[in-house]
């Protein structure tokens, strides 16, 4: 029987392939999931603006004196 019918190839230049090729395409998948999940995470990072930043302190500013008297 050939190398085909037993499914044991044995590891040469011409079954690398076969061998290598699932841990490449795992390797290119886990890849495409690291980049995927890091360009989400720098969309989530959002600036305020000006309004926002002085509602904020306005905010702050109550809440401190609330809790000073």
């Amino acid at each position: 029987y050939g190398d085909f019918v037993l499914y044991e190839p044995p590891f040469k230049p011409s079954t690398w392939l076969l061998w290598l090729g699932p841990f490449v395409l795992f390797a290119f998948a886990i890849f495409l999931l690291w980049r995927k999940l890091s360009q989400q995470s720098k969309k989530q990072e959002t600036r305020l603006t000006e309004s926002e930043k002085a509602r904020v302190r306005e905010l702050l500013e109550q809440s401190s004196t609330d809790t000073d008297a």
